[in-house]
């Protein structure tokens, strides 16, 4: 079998010539470095402008909203759940989301018959937080 020997072809060019093409290599590398801080600056900006919208539309919201606690409990055989800021105001269910969806309607119902009977909204006071025990 006759091994065949592929002729490499070399190119050559001046140097001036080869200088002018790493100089504008540089400078293209350098274009594309100044937009990616520039579109990087731009991200930022929009990040923080959407979280001060974000920010600005919580307070509005919590301005006409309250938060009340709702404690979940687990029994046999259902659910149950109560508001220690809306006495009174109970669900059960015989699954956790059927007490979640119970709730959301009892408080509701209990809210719109406060306003009807023309009586103050309670506010809110209870927390959760979690003991550990040892």
């Amino acid at each position: 079998m006759e091994k065949t020997e592929k002729k490499v072809k070399i190119m050559s060019k001046p140097l001036p010539q080869i200088l002018d093409e790493m100089d504008e290599n540089v400078r293209k590398a350098d274009e594309y470095c100044r937009r990616a801080e520039e579109a990087a600056r731009q991200a930022r900006e929009a990040a923080y402008t959407s979280i001060d919208a974000s920010q600005k539309a919580l307070r509005e919201i919590s301005k006409t909203t309250k938060g009340y606690v709702v404690v979940f409990e687990k029994a046999n055989d259902n659910y149950s759940a109560y508001l220690p800021d809306l006495p009174g105001c109970i669900a059960t269910g015989k699954t956790r989301q059927e007490v979640e969806k119970n709730i959301k309607e009892a408080i509701s119902f209990h809210i719109k018959g406060l306003k009807e009977d023309g009586l103050v909204l309670p506010e809110p006071s209870s927390f959760t937080g979690y003991v550990e025990i040892k």
